[in-house]
């Protein structure tokens, strides 16, 4: 590709996301976003790059606060967005709220992908690491038919206030399921204490016993 045509792009992004960015800052300020803080859209950032292959992400990481690797394992963030929303349903709740780590996934108990689920129970109930952790795993089903938190968008609002409100819930609620959803696929670790996460790389029971007993202490 021609070296102008690519200035060109690049110049192009440049404009949109700088455009972007004052459309924001407009409804920021104005009120419309009134209920997002800045930290919400760091963490929509952080949440954009980490699908991107090639970013690094440890760097990323390095402004997130203290968030330092263990082992071979690199924990992100919870977002505030994603704590908040977890407040919202109790069984949410006690789960980011929990003063022991917590072992989080979804297995679909029609499937061979019960194989993971016992075997993985099996192995922490006869482990030491059993006392480092709370297990909260559901099946898929179950997973589905958590129902959905009363207001949100479906509310109607009589004031801009009222409405900001409503659609911070909704975006709070839908940072939590998406979180949970992507945790579900595999296996995630959650440290509420540290308010962050390990997202295990694959479903696996063998590499799920390394990464907790690599995390026991963490």
């Amino acid at each position: 590709m021609d070296k102008d045509i690519i200035v060109d792009k690049l110049k192009d992004l440049l404009n949109l996301v700088i455009c972007i960015a004052i459309v924001l800052a407009i409804a920021y300020f104005s009120g419309f976003l009134k209920g997002f803080t800045p930290a919400d859209f760091q963490d929509a950032f952080n949440n954009i790059i980490s699908y991107i292959p090639g970013i690094n992400k440890s760097a990323s990481n390095s402004r997130q606060g203290g968030v330092s690797t263990q082992g071979s394992y690199q924990p992100s963030r919870l977002s505030e967005s994603v704590l908040r929303g977890a407040q919202i349903l109790p069984i949410w709740r006690d789960m980011f709220a929990s003063n022991t780590k917590v072992i989080f996934y979804v297995y679909d108990d029609g499937t061979d992908d019960k194989n993971f689920h016992y075997t993985l129970q099996n192995y922490i109930a006869k482990s030491p690491i059993k006392t480092s952790y709370n297990v909260h795993a559901y099946t898929v089903r179950r997973f589905k038919h958590i129902p959905l938190a009363e207001g949100g968008h479906r509310k109607i609002c009589n004031s801009l206030q009222e409405c900001n409100a409503q659609r911070q819930k909704s975006v709070d609620y839908t940072a939590s399921r998406d979180l949970l959803e992507r945790c579900g696929k595999t296996m995630c670790v959650i440290n509420p204490r540290n308010k962050q996460f390990v997202k295990l790389r694959k479903r696996d029971a063998r590499e799920a016993a390394i990464m907790l007993n690599s995390l026991r202490n963490w």
